[in-house]
């Protein structure tokens, strides 16, 4: 089952999300704020292929995670909720 394992916000405000994974596939982490128009218009995080793509064998169980740290987005001024796509 896909799904987000599990999220964490450090002590300066930094989330960090964990999610099951499959080796080999891509996987793209969207985020949208709280207070946006139209509310939950998720928006792509944009980063490199390496970054997105599990680098465990093709097809092995893993987990991939990622850190909001406010460099690729603004700090939002509200909530942020995040989602995960698999990429083709």
């Amino acid at each position: 089952m896909f799904r987000i394992a599990r999220s964490v916000r450090d002590t300066s405000g930094r989330i960090t999300i964990v999610w099951d994974s499959v080796g080999a596939t891509r996987y793209r982490v969207q985020s949208s704020d709280e207070g946006t128009h139209p509310f939950l218009a998720f928006q792509d995080i944009a980063r490199p292929a390496c970054a997105e793509i599990d680098p465990a064998a093709p097809g092995a169980a893993s987990q991939m995670g990622f850190t909001d740290d406010f460099t690729l987005t603004p700090r939002p001024q509200r909530t942020r909720y995040y989602r995960i796509k698999i990429v083709p």
